[in-house]
């Protein structure tokens, strides 16, 4: 068994600090593949190592997100999109109430083909919005949607130490 650490400098300049792989293998035989992602707050560094997505999805959930003016740390709470496909998604982001009815919170984003698209605040008027979500790659002139890996990140707190929680959300059928 052997180990291959990928620091996001070692993909260049344009890593900007993070990256998105895609990992495929040649054989049978079976791959883990583990995020680490780490943080220096004033209080204590923290870290946070968690599986990756075992594969793209069309459509996404999670019981809930918050952003931007809802939010209580409206910087550090993050939905991630991330598309590893070869061509750009359209993804339709529609938030809804504990019953799930639909808000008026629904919004689509565009995320370019290999890249990855990070959203801190609503785009209306309010910067704000909360709920349980579902995220949809909407499909394309040909009829195909790209795949895509949805991620809510968000901040806790473990004994009184700052921490992060990062959630890949469920893939819907």
């Amino acid at each position: 068994m052997s180990r291959t650490r990928l620091p996001p400098i070692d993909f260049g300049p344009a890593a900007d600090g993070g990256v998105s792989i895609r990992v495929t293998t040649s054989s049978s035989t079976p791959i883990v593949v583990e995020r680490s992602v780490s943080g220096r707050p004033t209080a204590a560094p923290w870290r946070l190592a968690t599986t990756g997505a075992a594969s793209t999805s069309t459509k996404w959930g999670l019981p809930w997100i918050s952003l931007g003016t809802f939010s209580h740390t409206p910087d550090l709470e993050v939905l991630t999109i991330t598309n590893p496909s070869d061509a750009d998604a359209r993804v339709e982001v529609q938030l809804y109430e504990h019953n799930f009815e639909p808000t008026t919170y629904k919004a689509v984003f565009t995320v370019p083909a290999r890249r990855r698209l990070r959203i801190s605040s609503w785009p209306d008027p309010s910067g704000g919005a909360s709920g349980g979500m579902i995220a949809t790659s909407l499909a394309q002139a040909d009829g195909s949607a790209p795949g895509v890996v949805i991620e809510y990140t968000r901040p806790s707190n473990v004994g009184g130490e700052p921490r992060v929680v990062s959630l890949i959300a469920s893939p819907l059928p």
